[in-house]
């Protein structure tokens, strides 16, 4: 079952309430995800006896499950992050047995895998994006190490120690800061480094002490979901909390329906929205086949509507040809899921037509000058 968080706006967040919705082609935990735009995808796991090297991504809009080209070796106890500028998913370490030195990279566009190297094999880390570059924190093997690597050279950089020894912890990233939570065994303990400094600062506990949890970033919040107390406790940790950035202070903001320790979590931005996700993972009701979730809970929460006045895009959705109305601009934009720009327009009297063979079916926002609108293409 699929649970979907449904939210009409940010001030009605502990109010929302959760839908089902498709579930996951199966449970699996000592997982990981990460979310892209309108999709968020599951990779490897641990699903008893077998550690797991699949691929599978899940459309928000479509509710549906797809399986993608499965990963070079199969793994659990690792951690992915999506990195923008090229449009991939890195994959760090993990386990099956024996700790890994890989680093598994996931093409999106080409659905292709290739593999590159960590300075040394462990698991139970956790990673995060800011600008060019992946911070990533190593786990069991190097607890407190803090490496920053640089994708477009494949180099790795030592930065300063983590000031706990944790893993199985959580990072994010936010205003180019990156921020670290919990970790084995149930630590409350929140820290954030700034890279321009190269020093770790405090911040305060979370309400709730776990490992295998996940730090998932909107705007200037953070979100605490997931996680739990070693691998067959059968605690509650349903609840999750909101940090904000600027006050300072956690503050409780909803509930999920199940436990999902060590599952696979992500933060999708989408436009003018922000999907969470916290799938598969451990429910904490004991060591059977029903204890691997293949339930995955989405919070969907709006930043800001999109403006729709001084301009206007028919058909929507549309197949193929989209016509643009904005008059009084000398250009016009279309940006995909990610914020990127897809094409410049220029109008003749008002109007551009957008051709848009090239383009994959999706969510796409239109803008001319201050004016904005969504708009969305479908398949044939």
């Amino acid at each position: 079952m699929l649970l979907l968080l449904v939210n009409a706006a940010v001030a009605q967040l502990d109010s929302a309430r959760w839908e089902s919705r498709a579930a996951m082609p199966m449970g699996v935990h000592r997982t990981a995800g990460c979310a892209a735009g309108e999709y968020f995808y599951v990779m490897g796991g641990y699903r008893a006896p077998t550690t797991l090297d699949s691929l599978f991504r899940f459309d928000v809009y479509h509710n549906t499950w797809t399986a993608l080209r499965n990963m070079p070796f199969p793994t659990s106890n690792h951690c992915a992050v999506f990195f923008p500028p090229e449009n991939r998913i890195y994959v760090f370490g993990g386990s099956e047995q024996v700790s890994y030195d890989y680093v598994q990279v996931y093409d999106i566009i080409r659905d292709s895998w290739t593999v590159r190297y960590m300075p040394y094999p462990d698991y139970g880390m956790s990673a995060a994006v800011v600008t060019e570059s992946i911070f990533v924190v190593f786990g069991q093997e190097l607890p407190r190490r803090l490496y920053r690597y640089y994708p477009h050279t494949d180099n790795w950089a030592q930065r300063a120690m983590l000031p706990d020894t944790a893993y199985q912890g959580a990072m994010c990233a936010v205003a180019g800061k990156v921020y670290y939570a919990g970790g084995w065994d149930s630590l409350r303990v929140f820290r954030r480094y700034d890279p321009q400094t190269n020093a770790w600062s405090d911040l305060p506990d979370l309400p709730q002490g776990r490992h295998g949890l996940s730090l998932l970033p909107v705007g200037k919040r953070i979100y605490l979901v997931g996680g739990g107390q070693r691998w067959n406790t059968q605690g509650d940790f349903r609840n999750v909390y909101c940090f904000d950035v600027d006050s300072g202070y956690w503050r409780y903001d909803s509930r999920m329906p199940e436990n999902h320790i060590a599952g696979a979590f992500g933060s999708g931005v989408a436009l003018t929205l922000n999907w969470l996700y916290a799938s598969g993972g451990y429910s904490g009701t004991g060591l059977t086949d029903a204890a691997w979730l293949p339930s995955i809970g989405i919070k969907e929460v709006p930043r800001a509507a999109p403006v729709s006045a001084g301009i206007s895009c028919q058909p929507s959705p549309f197949t193929h040809r989209l016509t643009i109305a904005a008059r009084g601009q000398s250009s016009i934009d279309v940006l995909n899921i990610s914020g990127q720009t897809v094409v410049r327009l220029t109008p003749e009297s008002g109007v551009a037509v957008w051709n848009s063979a090239e383009s994959p079916a999706g969510v796409y926002l239109v803008r001319s000058g201050p004016a904005t609108a969504l708009v969305r293409k479908v398949s044939r």
